[in-house]
């Protein structure tokens, strides 16, 4: 790969004075110089990125979505929305309800008062059914940002959130995610990735899942489960999703956890990730099948996982998941 200095000089769509930046390293992911720090289009996904907050991206490029939980919480309405679940807004933005996938068969309830905001953290509580909605035996909430959401094709989803932790340490049945699909007409689910969830599986268990296939019928899920360092539940860190051309990652506090590339480019290879056509943030998806995430929504909540719920029992909780803020920066050609 060849290498090369090159000196820049930009200026912010804002109007405010031009800036330099000078360049230096191959194609893929070295960079230096002065000025902001600029995360390149590569082939090979970034070992480490800026852990920062609030509301600017690591990199200087523009936050499409920043949720900070302000407050107060309100719900709005109890039906409506983009499945029909009712309504609430956080101080920022207008939310849809979601109930746990699939909306009860053993699962868990949507219970709207099982959300809460304070002191700028929004909190979703898994609790003992007191009859809402469905009949299941426990309740738990969601929320997402519902269609349209980002209009970016490519960027980084950032959740700095703390995990749910049942009774004693019993994390069986509990379910607790994190995650973003398209929302596009164009492109119906199974494009999905979850970037978080915690299916049941131990707190020190990243596991993410990436769904792809031409219909629900034909859903291919690769789960991706990577250990932490630390106990998910007992603090907040951030969990992240980097949505390139090339790749797919996934980082806790700013580390790459596990990465899977499109074919051709580099190894491990994802399926999802085909028909993708050149590297840099102008890259197009040929084809209307897999991943092309023109519009994308975020999804967040707590319950009892789907398909086990049944393993839960009332000793175990309430349990929660805890969000302090949710970023999206937009890597793009805007």
């Amino acid at each position: 790969m060849p290498v090369f200095t090159q000196a820049f000089t930009l200026r912010a769509t804002n109007n405010v004075a031009p800036f330099s930046i000078e360049y230096s390293g191959d194609f893929d992911n070295s960079v230096s110089g002065s000025g902001p720090t600029i995360i390149p289009f590569g082939t090979t996904a970034p070992t480490s990125l800026p852990n920062t907050t609030g509301a600017v991206s690591p990199w200087g490029w523009p936050v499409g979505f920043f949720e900070d939980f302000v407050g107060p919480y309100t719900i709005t309405a109890t039906s409506g929305g983009l499945w029909g679940w009712g309504q609430c807004t956080t101080g920022t933005y207008t939310w849809d309800f979601v109930p746990c996938w699939g909306g009860g068969n053993g699962q868990s309830n949507l219970n709207r008062a099982n959300m809460s905001i304070v002191g700028s953290v929004a909190t979703f509580r898994v609790t003992v059914d007191t009859g809402n909605v469905t009949a299941a035996p426990f309740s738990g909430v969601g929320i997402t940002t519902g269609a349209p959401a980002m209009q970016s094709k490519w960027g980084y989803w950032e959740f700095n959130m703390r995990m749910p932790v049942g009774a004693n340490g019993n994390q069986t049945g509990l379910w607790g995610a994190a995650w973003i699909t398209a929302v596009d007409g164009n492109n119906n689910w199974p494009q999905e990735i979850d970037v978080f969830e915690q299916t049941g599986s131990p707190t020190t268990t990243m596991q993410s899942t990436l769904h792809y296939g031409s219909t629900s019928s034909t859903d291919t899920p690769l789960g991706l489960p990577t250990t932490l360092p630390y106990n998910s539940a007992t603090a907040f860190h951030t969990y992240g999703c980097l949505i390139c051309p090339n790749y797919i990652a996934l980082y806790a506090d700013g580390i790459l956890q596990t990465v899977r590339y499109r074919a051709g480019v580099n190894t491990p290879s994802f399926t999802g990730l085909t028909g993708v056509s050149g590297s840099g943030p102008t890259a197009t998806q040929t084809t209307q099948f897999h991943y092309d995430f023109d519009v994308m929504q975020t999804l967040i909540g707590a319950y009892c996982g789907q398909g086990f719920a049944a393993n839960v029992v009332p000793a175990q909780l309430p349990v929660q998941l805890q969000c302090d803020w949710i970023r999206f920066s937009q890597l793009n050609a805007n």
